[in-house]
């Protein structure tokens, strides 16, 4: 009953539907991430391009959510699976013409705050959490301390001691209005669509015979027509891409899992060639280009396999967001310690 539940007089949507709908888009943000990524590693002038993923990914959200709250009264995955904003489960007050009209411009930036902004910013919190915590891993590691200043380290440890807290706290918030949806105890699905008194609802029999001929009214004009064009089929493939992106994550997983073939072993692949803007390799193999020193707790950044000193990398990556020497996109969790026999 929770996951199918189906009326044509209550429109209230099942928790699969709206679960699912939850689900959609934010799955094809890894999917831009590595095209990006890709495309960087053949063409170094898209690197900076490839930095600000998360931006880019944020402003298409935003472009989509915008145009189609504003032309279907719901978000993108929402239109996908029948749904829209209203006030009522009724299919009866939802046919009157106040129900059916477009939503308000309050309600669409209070939506577009909810669905675009508030993730970005929730993503970038957890971001800086990891960074903020990893100081102590790199400070475990080397045995020094950074250069910030008494400020800063008492805001960095403030903000490491209290996130997980809140974080906690956030994640039960959404957990404990997800399961009175889920059992008819609540009309919201999220906490966000109580704030904004809204509800997700299916669409009734006629918004339904309507669909058509609001796209026949819409194509009027050729410039509308062209851009509803343009903003339909970018939906449909950035549907069609999550899909896709799954597809070969699981085809790569289940390729991985196949026996190999061990009377064969391939080459190693070509190494990156440094770039022109990035640092100077030492001849001297056993040093850190960066510090240029004998290296200590060596560390391999993995988008590029050159090896460092592993404060020294972690340093350089969490500010600059590259490798040193081969300016590829890289973060934190490309660093991966190199062990041997000194180090153990």
């Amino acid at each position: 009953m929770f996951f199918t539940h189906f009326s044509q007089e209550d429109l209230r949507p099942s928790y699969f539907e709206m679960f699912a709908q939850e689900r959609l888009l934010p799955t094809l943000k890894p999917a831009l991430r590595f095209v990006l990524q890709v495309f960087a590693q053949r063409h170094p002038r898209l690197v900076p391009v490839a930095m600000k993923s998360d931006e880019l990914f944020t402003l298409l959200h935003f472009l989509l959510e915008l145009n189609s709250l504003r032309k279907n009264q719901a978000s993108c995955a929402e239109a996908f699976y029948g749904l829209r904003r209203g006030h009522t489960f009724s299919a009866r007050e939802a046919s009157n013409i106040v129900e059916q009209g477009p939503l308000s411009r309050t309600e669409i930036f209070s939506s577009l705050v909810c669905l675009v902004f508030v993730p970005y910013t929730k993503q970038k919190l957890d971001s800086l959490y990891e960074e903020a915590s990893g100081h102590a891993l790199a400070d475990m590691f080397t045995g020094s301390q950074g250069v910030n200043t008494q400020q800063e380290s008492l805001i960095k440890t403030l903000f490491v001691k209290l996130y997980p807290t809140f974080h906690a706290l956030y994640e039960l918030w959404f957990f404990l209005q997800q399961l009175l949806f889920l059992f008819e105890k609540t009309k919201y699905y999220s906490p966000w669509l109580r704030l904004q008194g809204i509800l997700v609802r299916r669409l009734t029999a006629e918004e339904l015979r309507a669909v058509p001929n609001q796209n026949v009214a819409n194509s009027s004009s050729k410039l509308v027509s062209f851009v509803d064009k343009l903003i339909r089929m970018l939906k449909i493939a950035a549907i069609g891409g999550v899909f896709a992106f799954k597809f070969l994550e699981w085809l790569v997983s289940a390729e991985n899992k196949m026996p190999k073939n061990t009377g064969f072993i391939p080459s190693p692949p070509v190494p990156l060639r440094p770039s022109s803007k990035g640092i100077q390799l030492p001849t001297d193999r056993t040093l850190c280009p960066l510090c240029s020193q004998p290296r200590r707790n060596p560390a391999v950044c993995v988008s590029s396999g050159y090896v460092f000193c592993y404060q020294c990398l972690f340093t350089f990556i969490e500010r600059e967001s590259q490798c040193p020497v081969t300016k590829m996109p890289s973060t934190i969790h490309d660093i991966q310690r190199v062990f041997h026999e000194q180090n153990i």
